[in-house]
């Protein structure tokens, strides 16, 4: 299990959880991989954990709507990071939304 945070040149970023135990070389050659050869090609990324703490959770409209979860995440922990839509009033304009990526084999990993 691993989760791990990338991003593009283009501005948009995703969350990848994997569901399977891959290792993070196997990982890493699939965020760098270009999309051509069915990876997300990625210029930036950062592995969060490798262990059964490994998850995430998603909501995706306003406030009331459902959360989902991805992985396992069966034990409480001290840090998280938010991702969320920059406020408009800042006057910067948003990258494209994040995206929750959850490979289901391992074997998908492999560009």
């Amino acid at each position: 299990l691993r989760t791990a945070l990338c991003t593009r040149k283009t501005g948009a970023a995703a969350v990848v959880v994997t569901l399977d135990p891959v290792s993070l070389f196997d990982l890493a050659q699939w965020l760098a991989a270009p999309a051509a050869q069915g990876g997300l090609a990625c210029d930036a990324a950062l592995n969060l954990s490798g262990h059964t703490s490994s998850g995430a959770l998603l909501r995706k409209g306003d406030a009331k709507a459902p959360w989902r979860k991805f992985g396992d995440g069966s034990f409480p922990l001290p840090n998280l990071i938010v991702i969320t839509e920059r406020a408009a009033r800042t006057g910067v304009r948003p990258a494209a939304p994040a995206r929750v990526l959850v490979p289901q084999q391992t074997r998908r990993l492999a560009p």
